[in-house]
């Protein structure tokens, strides 16, 4: 109602989801009728909107007591992504604070706090020293090492950092099993499509959001090329790179870098002000390095072609 919905509409969401019922199958077995007296639809198209309306608050509170981090000015204190929040502090007074005003509206719409998935994380230049225990509802979160979100684990160091480790675990772990299902000796092509469908996406999960340090782009090539290694019954480096030309598979560098100009590129265009204005402040010099590094253009239509042809002149 405080958006101004037309109280018909109300009313007619309140009558569908009010007389929401299932039933557990069971091979022919049907079991009796359940009503259901929360939750919306999984998988509805207007799910994931009506659950936004209803957990709005939780974003706005923060935002309005002007808590937490600014980034030149620019208030950044949480995160939402369905039911993952993430709160962003300088200080501890500031996250505890945060925190009370979360817990209250939680409480206040009948959601609870999962503690066994909750915890803090330090990233600065202080990461190391000894510091108060942030607390919610009596129940002290333990600052950890690392700590996971939207399938990211990012490490406490001086600066934003992942676990590059998990990542490489994870892929020699998709690559094993690929190996162990198909063979060394089956056909190069498929084995090279199951690698890219199934084990690239793991090494270059959420990449694009990084600056991509050398060290970085060093441990997961390795763990990229260790493939070939097994693939071309080869450890040379260079026997490897024409392999991957003539089998028409960039290097991994080429793909991280192709992905990251085209995420910052489409990053002009998108109607939502923080990314916008976090795009201008230090996307767009992240972009332009990166073209100019690789005497690229700005379209994305011609990145990949380029790609190829500073792979060719390196290879050929």
């Amino acid at each position: 109602m405080s958006r101004k919905i037309p109280r018909n509409i109300i009313g007619l969401l309140f009558g569908w989801f009010s007389t929401t019922t299932a039933m557990v199958r069971w091979n022919a077995c049907m079991s009796s009728t359940v009503k259901i007296l929360s939750g919306v639809r999984q998988g509805g198209v207007l799910s994931p909107f009506l659950f936004a309306i209803f957990d709005d608050d939780v974003l706005i509170k923060p935002k309005d007591s002007s808590l937490g981090c600014r980034f030149r000015g620019l208030l950044i204190n949480a995160i939402m992504y369905a039911d993952d929040l993430l709160l962003l502090s300088l200080s501890i007074r500031d996250l505890q604070l945060m925190v009370d005003l979360c817990s209250k509206e939680f409480k206040a719409i009948g959601l609870s706090i999962n503690f066994t998935k909750s915890a803090c994380l330090r990233i600065g230049p202080c990461h190391n020293a000894d510091i108060a225990s942030i607390s919610v509802n009596g129940i002290s979160l333990a600052w950890k090492s690392e700590l996971r979100y939207l399938g990211v684990i990012f490490l406490k160091a001086p600066s934003v950092k992942c676990n590059l480790q998990n990542v490489r675990h994870m892929y020699f772990r998709s690559l094993n099993g690929i190996f162990g299902k198909i063979g060394a000796q089956s056909p190069v092509n498929v084995t090279l499509s199951l690698i890219n469908s199934f084990c690239v996406p793991i090494l270059t999960y959420g990449i694009e959001a990084f600056n991509v340090s050398v060290n970085m782009y060093n441990v997961l090539e390795a763990a990229y090329s260790s493939a070939f290694f097994k693939i071309c019954k080869t450890f040379d480096k260079q026997i490897v790179k024409q392999c991957q030309y003539y089998c028409r598979c960039l290097p991994l560098c080429y793909v991280i870098v192709k992905r990251r100009i085209s995420f910052l590129l489409k990053l002009q265009t998108v109607s939502n002000f923080y990314l916008s204005v976090l795009f201008k402040i230090s996307g767009k010099n992240e972009v332009e390095k990166l073209i100019n590094k690789h005497k690229l253009n700005n379209s994305c239509a011609q990145i990949k072609h380029k790609m190829w042809t500073n792979f060719a002149n390196l290879c050929l």
